[in-house]
């Protein structure tokens, strides 16, 4: 975490390197760790359970109040 935008990049791309060192040596991503560039972030959060807890969101949150960037769909 940074306080001063100055440092932004620098930060994000010292991040973004640890992550992909961190992503080849281990399986999925932790979900309140959210990454932005995830391509499919639903597989990488949820694994298998993904397509299971989309059905279960729509059933119990059809309006997406429950909202999260990277939330289920």
């Amino acid at each position: 975490m940074w306080t001063e935008d100055v440092f932004a990049r620098a930060n994000r791309d010292w991040l973004r390197k640890r992550f992909e060192y961190i992503k080849s040596i281990t399986v999925g991503s932790y979900v309140n760790f959210p990454i932005s560039s995830l391509r499919n972030y639903e597989y990488e959060y949820f694994g298998d359970n993904a397509e299971r807890l989309e059905r279960v969101n729509k059933k119990y949150d059809p309006f997406n109040v429950f909202r999260f960037l990277q939330g289920l769909r």
